[in-house]
């Protein structure tokens, strides 16, 4: 059973960048296979509420029980998507074939949420969910006026306006081509790029570690747009030799924690949120890319004179000359981590490109750059640990997007 469940957690994982690139590529629509928007999202949100149940499993191994949830989970988006077209002309009706499945799904998603995220966002979604069905009965400020259950069930399950809308679209259409073109910046070594980077450029001044943590962060964040994954890849570095020059742990964890939180809003790849403020404000990406840099780049600045002051007063001094990789080599051997970069840039302010598309195009000019460094021999290990990375990554994405157009469905029904 461990073995079957394994199986079917790999196959929802690597299916979900593999649908997301197809749709934002519009492939589907050159073999005759056009699919709506609501459709999609609810094809990805049944792949990642599946792959969650599997990942995180109940027991110490994958049992009948989590195959048995995650099957119901993703059949229950799966058949909402098949039967997309009838129902948008009989939703009114509202009948149990629509809403049992409905309430199935919602739940289940809830289910994957809390696994995946966290106790704390899985309450606040359900108290805003509870809210939708018993709002009526609260007294005083906070009375709603609610559907009747099998409408708000429809409502968040089927509705634009509910779990299948914005939040998740940008996800889809945006985030995730951002994602894959991380993943494979970070696969094809670029944290090592950057680490050694911010090494040769601050190694040796004052408080020289830290300071390598600012601009690795900064530099490593223009294409992250994560503070999890900037601390994931340069914090392996900068905290071991930051307590190594006389940092004290808790001075070296916050150091690297402030400086990887501000990759969220370093452009031209900010977190999600910049992704759904342009799509709210209907203003192009790099519109908000713009209005984003001078306080992204205030932010690093301030953080750069604190450390050096810090360093100051505890007397911290640099890494010896010895431990600096050489500027010039470091430029030589990842020289193809800047041409990605700077297409996208290109992309996205100058041509005005979508910014899902602009990913893409910048991913394949990476690969392409990566494989003349590398003389035209692929590695497929590599490709199968994107393909398989990208996709346990956007797992949490989606289902916290999910559950964002749950508490948004909720605000817009009550």
């Amino acid at each position: 059973m461990n073995l079957i469940g394994r199986c079917l957690n790999t196959a929802l994982t690597v299916l979900l960048p593999l649908v997301g690139i197809a749709w934002v590529l519009r492939i589907g629509e050159q073999f005759g296979l056009a699919l709506v928007t609501q459709q999609t999202i609810a094809i990805m949100l049944g792949l990642a509420s599946g792959a969650a149940f599997l990942r995180v499993p109940y027991f110490r191994t994958i049992s009948l029980l989590d195959i048995v949830l995650a099957v119901a989970a993703s059949g229950c988006w799966f058949w909402y998507a098949w039967n997309f077209d009838s129902w948008m002309l009989l939703l009114a009706f509202r009948t149990p074939d629509m809403w049992i499945p409905g309430l199935v799904a919602l739940v289940l998603m809830l289910e994957a949420l809390r696994k995946v995220v966290g106790l704390t966002i899985a309450i606040l979604v359900w108290v805003i969910v509870a809210y939708g069905f018993f709002g009526n009965v609260i007294p005083g400020f906070f009375q709603a006026e609610v559907f009747k259950p099998t409408k708000t069930i429809l409502y968040l399950y089927a509705d634009s306006s509910g779990i299948p809308g914005l939040v998740v679209n940008v996800i889809i259409n945006v985030v995730l081509p951002f994602v894959i073109f991380g993943k494979v910046m970070e696969i094809a070594g670029g944290m090592t790029f950057f680490n050694n980077f911010a090494l040769a450029l601050m190694g040796k001044r004052r408080g020289g570690p830290a300071k390598v943590a600012v601009v690795a962060s900064a530099s490593f964040g223009t294409l992250s747009g994560s503070t999890v994954a900037n601390i994931m890849s340069t914090g392996i570095l900068t905290i071991p030799l930051m307590k190594r020059s006389g940092f004290r742990a808790e001075q070296a964890a916050a150091i690297e924690a402030v400086a990887s939180n501000g990759g969220q809003i370093m452009p031209p790849v900010m977190g999600a949120t910049a992704f759904i403020i342009a799509e709210f404000l209907q203003i192009p990406y790099s519109h908000v890319v713009i209005a984003g840099l001078v306080p992204a780049l205030l932010y690093y600045v301030v953080l750069f004179f604190k450390i050096d002051a810090i360093a100051l007063k505890e007397n911290i001094a640099g890494l010896p000359a010895s431990e600096i990789p050489s500027l010039a080599k470091t430029l030589r051997q990842g020289w193809f981590f800047v041409i990605p970069l700077g297409y996208l840039i290109y992309l996205l302010l100058w041509r005005g490109y979508d910014p899902g598309l602009a990913a893409l195009q910048s991913t394949g000019i990476l690969i392409v750059c990566y494989l003349i460094q590398h003389r035209f021999r692929p590695e497929w290990d590599k490709l199968w640990a994107l393909i398989r990375g990208s996709g346990e990554e956007i797992v949490p994405l989606i289902l916290i997007g999910g559950g964002a157009g749950a508490v948004i469905g909720i605000m817009n029904s009550t």
